[in-house]
């Protein structure tokens, strides 16, 4: 009898000790892209977790059992040209709490200028997502279209009114990366080739 109410004051301590360090509340990673992304979680002190997360995947972990801010930084590991699309988020975590980190890919734009008097058409085909633009510019104007980053573009500018035998025509092959823009500009006697300009715009 004796060692029968023993064994149960061990395990009823053993559950009062265990409920009592349980770490409650959790710290969620979402991939929501088409690419893999290398992830860094920490918090104000230390470092926590490590993951490479799998297009569409999501990884989760246990919240520590104190108030804290937790640094996130998520890397594009693949499904880019040049530039990786880095994602960096801070999140308060209160005591038995819950947080979650999204990863979502932004948009690169094409922006097309027309430096020129006439009028020109613009083409922009993707045959790996559908992609099909068509307008036409007029002359010292230009636009824009907003693109799925980690897809090779292709850009046409041609003459359609201006010319005397044949109509100037310029092509460009754009690899478009998370959160660029990519400029051009249309064909010109005096200014020469160009190869276009590529800049990162802010969040």
């Amino acid at each position: 009898m004796k060692n029968s109410v023993k064994i149960l004051a061990v395990i009823v301590l053993a559950a009062l000790v265990f409920s009592g360090c349980k770490k409650e509340g959790t710290i969620v990673v979402k991939n929501n892209t088409r690419s893999t992304y290398e992830v860094e979680v920490s918090d104000d002190l230390n470092f926590l977790a490590h993951w490479n997360i799998a297009p569409n995947g999501s990884e989760a972990m246990p919240s520590i059992d104190y108030d804290c801010n937790f640094g996130f930084v998520a890397t594009q590991k693949d499904g880019y040209f040049e530039h990786p699309q880095v994602v960096r988020d801070v999140k308060y975590l209160p005591k038995k709490g819950s947080i979650s980190f999204k990863i979502e890919s932004r948009p690169a734009y094409i922006k097309y200028v027309n430096i020129t008097s006439d009028t020109y058409q613009v083409d922009i085909t993707c045959p790996a997502n559908s992609t099909i633009k068509q307008i036409n510019l007029p002359g010292r104007t230009l636009d824009s279209l907003e693109v799925e980053a980690g897809y090779s573009y292709n850009l046409k500018f041609t003459q359609l009114d201006g010319y005397v035998l044949y109509p100037s025509t310029r092509e460009h092959t754009v690899n478009a990366d998370c959160g660029y823009i990519y400029t051009y500009e249309t064909p010109n006697l005096v200014k020469g080739g160009n190869a276009g300009e590529i800049e990162e715009y802010e969040y």
